[in-house]
């Protein structure tokens, strides 16, 4: 499978386990990217490890929209990663805002109508194992761009953390310059001090880069006890520039930690990490728990429920209507034999007796097989409703799960919850609206009845300057 990664201003296609890298243009294949780290928003929080695996979405949505803050008027594309330590589970929730998304990768989609995977950055460091045969480790990844810089923790090939870093535009500020200007002084001096002409510039820098590590040394420190990681065995450095004089300047303040401090060691004619990010997207684009993308092509007719659906019950009729065939040309066949028989007893009187029981016993094969025929065609009627009932619910009311369609009222009425009971069948919400009236509580029971919820009720909405709040019990439908 050919896939094609895409960049600003390249595409790098890889098929047949080889990357190459052409001028950006429209090519066959499954097209993906990548966002950076700087892109989402990023909420990490504890949920009870006795959830189980749907509550567990559900409380990591309502905690993601109570206490991150999140717009309720605004689409997100929220992925959810999941880690069990000691008695709770550690939730990363990576949310893209879709309209920034829309906006971020417009000029990719004036070339290409679907976008198939959109990896985030921190997540594409895992290819670096099996990419260039590395043995895995306790490894901190740090991506330091002109835009962007955040640190990537693996655990045996595993992410466990992510976290940003301080970006070059502080720097570019504290100098007064611009973002390229600092870059253009970073690849042609860097940390060497002897070709500054002004010793307070290369004192900023120097100290932009120290604060810099001191900040992540403090964070490896407490996220070592926190995971439970033991040690940090090796950092890697990417930049798509190179630092004058970086590694010298640095590698004695890890070294007296026991780390390994060294540059990103991709074996590649481009740039590291866009052939890192290729590769990642390559293994991993069917993977929607790491997928952020929002403009995915359609699935074939055969692979929508809908289609599942009419596939299966062509196959079974199509199975009955041989099985009928079959019935009939037995019972053309027996009939056949019937006459054959009555020409040999007009023949054969003698043998008349033994001819009649033969008779009997056919015919009374032919009433068994024609009941057996009547039962088929009374199948077939009765499937051909099944299938047509099940088309129109297909149709009708999309396979989804009761709870999206709740949360799905919930956004369209404004409406937040404040505590959610799902129990034998019976679901207990209350719900908050602080529009400074109860229509909108009331609009959400009447769309609950309509799509055929049972015994929807309120036992009463009240009134707290201008917030209603209302307990509102209902059952599922059958």
């Amino acid at each position: 499978m050919k896939v094609v990664y895409l960049q600003k201003e390249y595409i790098y296609v890889y098929e047949n386990g080889k990357i190459e890298r052409k001028e950006f243009t429209k090519e066959k294949g499954i097209a993906t990217t990548t966002i950076s780290y700087k892109d989402v928003y990023h909420i990490g929080f504890k949920l009870p490890k006795n959830l189980s695996k749907e509550m567990l979405l559900v409380e990591a949505e309502k905690y993601v929209f109570t206490e991150g803050g999140l717009d309720y008027e605004k689409q997100y594309k929220i992925n959810y990663y999941f880690q069990e330590i000691e008695d709770n589970y550690y939730v990363d929730a990576f949310v893209a805002d879709v309209d920034k998304l829309k906006e971020l990768l417009s000029s990719y989609l004036e070339s290409y109508k679907y976008i198939d995977f959109i990896s985030l950055g921190p997540f594409v460091f895992e290819s670096f194992y099996e990419m260039e045969k590395v043995s895995s480790r306790v490894d901190i990844f740090v991506y330091f761009s002109k835009d962007d810089a955040y640190m990537s923790c693996f655990k045996e090939g595993k992410f466990v953390f992510c976290k940003g870093l301080s970006k070059l535009s502080s720097l570019a500020n504290t100098l007064n310059m611009d973002v390229d200007e600092v870059v253009d002084i970073l690849v042609n001096k860097g940390l060497d001090s002897s070709l500054y002409d002004k010793e307070e510039i290369f004192n900023e820098i120097n100290n932009f880069f120290s604060q810099l590590f001191m900040r992540m040394n403090t964070v490896i420190n407490y996220s070592v006890n926190f995971y439970r990681l033991g040690k940090i065995d090796r950092i890697y450095f990417y930049s798509p520039f190179n630092i004058k004089n970086f590694f010298e300047t640095f590698s004695d303040f890890w070294s007296l930690s026991g780390v390994d401090f060294k540059k990103y060691p991709v074996k590649s004619e481009y740039d590291a990490f866009d052939v890192t990010a290729t590769y990642f997207n390559a293994l991993h684009y069917d993977n929607e728990d790491l997928n952020f993308s929002i403009f995915k092509r359609p699935p074939p007719f055969y692979k929508t429920e809908t289609g599942k659906l009419l596939i299966l019950g062509g196959v079974v009729i199509l199975g009955l209507g041989i099985d009928i065939a079959y019935k009939y040309l037995t019972i053309n066949k027996l009939q056949k034999e019937i006459s054959l028989l009555e020409v040999k007893y007009n023949k054969k009187v003698k043998e008349l007796e033994v001819a009649k029981k033969e008779v009997n016993s056919l015919k009374k094969k032919i009433k068994l097989l024609q009941k057996e025929n009547s039962k088929i065609i009374s199948q077939i009627n009765y499937i051909d409703k099944k299938i047509s009932r099940l088309h129109l619910i297909a149709r009708q009311f999309p396979f989804t799960n009761y709870l999206a369609q709740i949360v799905e009222l919930l956004k369209k009425y404004h409406l937040k919850i404040a505590n959610f009971n799902y129990d034998n069948g019976k679901f207990k919400v209350t719900v908050v609206s602080s529009y400074d009236n109860s229509s909108n509580i009331a609009l959400f029971m009447q769309d609950l009845l309509s799509l055929k919820y049972k015994r929807v009720y309120s036992k009463e909405i009240s009134n707290k300057n201008g917030t209603y709040i209302s307990q509102i019990v209902f059952e599922r439908k059958k």
